[in-house]
């Protein structure tokens, strides 16, 4: 793992972390539905960044000159 991929994924491990620490007791609550929301959104970011460091590691990789 590289270290721009190692940082992506502790970013986003920190923010569902602090997420989840703002979840209401009451498993009915409005609220939580839009933090279900947000955590699936924030999965969705970080599987777009990964992809686009993938990528761009491979496009880096083809042009170099050996």
């Amino acid at each position: 793992m590289n270290p721009q991929q190692l940082l992506i994924e502790a970013f986003v491990e920190e923010c569902l972390v602090e997420m989840k620490k703002q979840k209401h007791p009451d498993p009915t609550d409005l609220f939580n539905f839009g933090l279900g929301s947000a955590d699936a959104a924030v999965r969705r970011i970080k599987t777009k960044y990964i992809e686009k460091l993938k990528k761009q590691n491979e496009e880096n990789a083809d042009n170099k000159i050996f």
